[in-house]
């Protein structure tokens, strides 16, 4: 992505965002109104006014807002909190010292659907039936921010890939959930929003916001989603430090990452690896200054001190691991579900405590995270756990596609293909890049992971019925275009009306 190649106007951009009142904003409404002329009627209010006028301090919330804060594509493991070596993420590292930091933390999925289907309800893929890019969100599943929204916070959202359109039905509980993306990617000429601009809108709507009203922010950054283009004055800042691994590869002639470069991922007669790395690498460094500002801009208008915070990514991408490249959707190994997690700033009852913790987490436990920072009791069957809890427990983490299952318990991970009837099981402590295969000496574990893992995916808390909508021919091309469709497919294979176990072109 890059502010300077692309063309400014898609063939057919999204309207100008409009406010969007979900399911059970007018009921809340007249509350939130009573309550603010309520509190304005108190005479506390002026003593509040005029104590935190003596010390330049803002009066606390009852509630704290909050920021959920993603981006699309971003390892952890290339950010410099998390040991990377090039200087990627300056804002992000200072975000995440005053944080506290999860070293081990999981998608639910490898794609950016099923991921954020899990992520915004706490529950697993299958489980909101979202399993692939091309299945909507079911209405009778509730999302974080209809949540917030039935407790009197204003909500407001603010995304950049194409498959989070409103269309979709991730605008639920949102009043205002601005799709923008007047800009084109590079090769496939699809719409997008980069992160400045990105940047730029959520400042935009922070700046009329009312500090002292509790507000629930979500923003999503697109970069460093492929292809990666970065802005000219970014583009080169890595290429000559020598710390690029060089290897010739091939371009493939679809959408996967197997064995070579995809297709939609080409830029110009590149074939090193290397180049490849350093472009994303230098994206990452484009997002994070936006980040800065973006967090700048937070402190500046409502305080970081009165706001919990959460940071993380939909998946990984694939650097190289087991022959993938530079895609996701296709396996479930760690580079492609290892994601950066940081939570920070204030809580209903006081502080995020800072430091890092090693235990193994997954994105399904935000909902439950953010439901105990602002004070909301546990919800029943919401899976995860607080995030906030100070003894946290190693629960087992369940990640899906249409050909794959994966389990983590603790230090070990197994993963299943579907496909082939074939289960592979690591130690992740010692072999974070899943090379050894170890479980042909313990096979006592692997059943033991194989019939937890039939277990969970055989379990359905939500019971709801799957959102196919009709896809034409138009649509599947401009899907295919965008990388989420595979070349050889039809339209009944990618809505998940057809599981043939393949996960090829679902980015």
């Amino acid at each position: 992505m890059t502010d300077a190649t692309r063309t400014t106007e898609s063939p057919n951009p999204p309207q100008a965002p409009t406010p969007r009142r979900g399911p059970r904003h007018a009921q809340h409404a007249h509350a939130r109104a009573s309550a603010v002329a309520l509190t304005l009627a108190l005479t506390v209010t002026l003593i509040v006014a005029l104590a935190a006028g003596c010390d330049g301090a803002r009066p606390a919330l009852e509630r704290p807002h909050v920021l959920l804060l993603t981006v699309d594509t971003l390892r952890a493991d290339h950010l410099g909190a998390y040991g990377y070596e090039r200087a990627t993420s300056p804002n992000f590292d200072r975000f995440a010292q005053d944080g506290l930091r999860f070293q081990r933390a999981y998608a639910n999925a490898p794609e950016t659907c099923p991921s954020f289907g899990s992520l915004l309800t706490g529950y697993l893929p299958h489980e909101t039936q979202v399993t692939t890019n091309l299945v909507y969100l079911p209405d009778a599943v509730e999302t974080l921010a209809e949540m917030l929204e039935a407790e009197g916070y204003v909500t407001a959202a603010f995304v950049s890939n194409f498959v989070l359109r409103a269309e979709t039905k991730f605008d639920q509980g949102f009043e205002v959930y601005d799709d923008t993306m007047t800009e084109l990617e590079t090769n496939r000429e699809m719409p997008e929003r980069t992160a400045r601009a990105t940047a730029d809108a959520a400042i935009a709507w922070l700046e009329e916001a009312d500090p002292d009203e509790p507000f629930f922010l979500w923003v999503h950054f697109q970069d460093p989603h492929g292809p990666y283009t970065p802005p000219d004055d970014h583009a080169t800042r890595f290429d000559d430090d020598g710390r690029g691994t060089s290897r010739t590869l091939a371009v493939n002639p679809t959408v996967s990452g197997h064995g070579g470069i995809p297709a939609y991922q080409k830029l110009g007669d590149h074939t090193d690896a290397a180049h490849y790395v350093a472009r994303y690498d230098a994206e990452i460094r484009y997002f994070d200054e936006q980040l800065g500002r973006l967090l700048e801009a937070t402190d500046r208008r409502v305080g970081l001190d009165r706001a919990f915070t959460v940071f993380t990514s939909d998946h990984g991408e694939g650097m190289g691991e087991h022959d993938y490249w530079f895609a996701h959707g296709e396996n479930v190994y760690a580079g492609v579900l290892h994601v950066p997690l940081v939570i920070h700033g204030a809580t209903h009852d006081g502080r995020v405590r800072g430091g890092a913790s090693p235990v193994a987490v997954q994105l399904l436990d935000i909902v439950p995270t953010v439901r105990d920072a602002v004070g909301l009791e546990p919800l029943d069957g919401l899976r995860g756990q607080s995030l906030l809890d100070a003894e946290l427990a190693e629960a087992p983490i369940f990640t899906e596609t249409r050909r794959y299952r994966s389990l983590i318990r603790g230090r070990l991970g197994l993963t299943l293909d579907r496909k082939l009837g074939q289960s592979y099981l690591f130690d992740l402590a010692a072999d974070p890049g899943q090379t050894r295969e170890i479980g042909r000496g313990q096979p006592a574990v692997v059943e033991d992971f194989l019939a937890d893992l039939e277990r969970l995916e055989n379990e359905d808390r939500l019971r709801v019925s799957a959102v196919v909508p009709e896809i034409n021919a138009r649509a599947i091309d401009q899907l295919r275009k965008l990388g989420y469709v595979d070349p050889e497919s039809t339209p009944d294979d990618e809505s998940g009306g057809s599981d043939n176990g393949s996960d090829e072109g679902t980015r």
